[in-house]
């Protein structure tokens, strides 16, 4: 009996453990098949990354290419490269075949870039490529330049009484100041700028601008912080000299060049064609002196180192084409003390004026159509200045500071 029963036992112990050996294969099989998922599920998930990753490095890729593209464009405009200044053509256009972007981790990154179209609306094509995997971006391109803003100073801005800033309706109006000094841009009684008026990023808008804006329009900080690039003297033609214009004149030859330029009493300088003057110290006049455009295809440019209108004399300028990218006035002094420009009463200015190290006055009752970028800009009572856009679709490549920027793109 003793011996039956121990082989009862002996029996019951190993169907027992057969059975466990059972659950362990199944449980290492149940477990093999759902590591092999797992694996899978892993190994998918690091494919997707990987083209994930793939994609944002072409897309990172062909956004380069975009940017080397403006780069060498506004590269070609500040060194004036005579070819491309001359005609766009694929001779002269920017282009790359295959191009690794800048920096150690760019791994396989590839771009390649072709720029065609006419200035300013430029087409950049560009292709990005990474482990694989291409992207394509069309971008175009357009033209900004020192005249966007309808009103600029490095400084001051203020108006007197009764002022009016604004523009025709459909256009956009910006005013702004590149100081940070409370008050820099104030405004006297019955005034208002009918625009969006901005101050640097690291000021306060309700400090910097007490001038009121009009329903509907703003005062914020800009992005960044913006800069007046100065203007240079082109290189004269002949050697400069004083000249003094004692009786009515017309100028229509390309280009004069002036040491100190006077009109005497009552003497008007006529403008007819394309004309440039290039004055390297004072633009001065007497009593009812003045220059005056004539011509609907008529185009003064002035370029000038000193100071318009100096003394208790104001300077005049009609304009009869209607059009302030007819006639754009250039100060190139590079430091201060400023140039001054004074402007009469009831002037009636169709111009653009650039002179970041100019004060310019207008005095009581102007008319002003176009754009003024200064150091200080004082306006008088009852002034009403338009703000022209015409100006912005007139920037040739030879105009002081253009440059191209992207102003909308897609991806193919």
């Amino acid at each position: 009996m003793k011996l039956r029963l121990n082989m009862k036992k002996v029996h019951t112990s190993s169907k027992n453990r057969g059975s466990a050996l059972v659950l362990i294969i199944v449980a290492m099989v149940i477990l093999m098949v759902t590591g092999i998922g797992l694996l899978a599920v892993g190994y998918n998930s690091r494919l997707l990354a990987i083209k994930d990753n793939a994609a944002l490095a072409s897309h990172a890729a062909a956004d380069a290419g975009v940017f080397e593209a403006v780069c060498e464009l506004n590269n070609k405009l500040a060194t004036k490269e005579a070819a491309f200044m001359a005609a766009d053509n694929n001779s002269t256009l920017p282009s790359m075949t295959i191009q690794t972007p800048l920096g150690p981790d760019s791994g396989n990154q590839k771009y390649a870039y072709r720029v065609s179209d006419t200035w300013p609306n430029y087409t950049i094509s560009s292709t990005g490529a990474s482990n694989g995997v291409e992207r394509k971006i069309s971008a175009k391109t357009t033209v900004s330049g020192p005249f966007d803003p309808a009103i600029l100073v490095a400084n001051q801005l203020t108006m007197n009484n009764n002022d009016i800033v604004g523009a025709a309706q459909g256009t956009e109006v910006t005013v702004g100041t590149l100081s940070s000094s409370a008050g820099a841009i104030s405004a006297g009684n019955g005034s208002v700028i009918n625009g969006n008026v901005f101050c640097p990023p690291d000021a306060s808008p309700e400090s910097v601008i007490s001038a009121p804006v009009g329903s509907g329009f703003s005062k914020f900080q800009a992005e960044e912080q913006m800069t007046m690039a100065p203007v240079f003297m082109p290189a004269f033609g002949t050697t400069p000299l004083d000249v003094t214009y004692s009786a009515n004149t017309t100028l229509s030859n390309p280009s004069y060049d002036f040491n100190n330029l006077t009109l005497a009493n009552n003497v008007t300088l006529t403008i007819s064609g394309n004309v440039t003057l290039r004055i390297a110290k004072d633009l001065s006049m007497g009593n009812n002196g003045g220059i005056s455009v004539v011509g609907a295809n008529s185009k003064l440019t002035i370029y000038i180192g000193g100071n318009i209108g100096p003394g208790t004399n104001s300077f005049e300028l009609t304009n009869s084409t209607g059009s302030a990218a007819a006639v754009k006035i250039y100060g190139t002094k590079t430091s201060l003390p400023p140039q001054v420009f004074n402007f009469k009463n009831s002037s009636t200015l169709v111009a653009a004026i650039y002179a970041p190290f100019a004060d310019v006055t207008f005095m009581n009752n102007p008319n002003i159509t176009g754009s003024i970028i200064c150091n200080n800009l004082t306006l008088k009572n009852n002034m009403v200045f338009t703000y022209d856009d015409s100006i912005r679709d007139s920037y040739k490549k030879t105009d002081p500071g253009v440059h191209i920027v992207v102003s909308n793109w897609q991806e193919q």
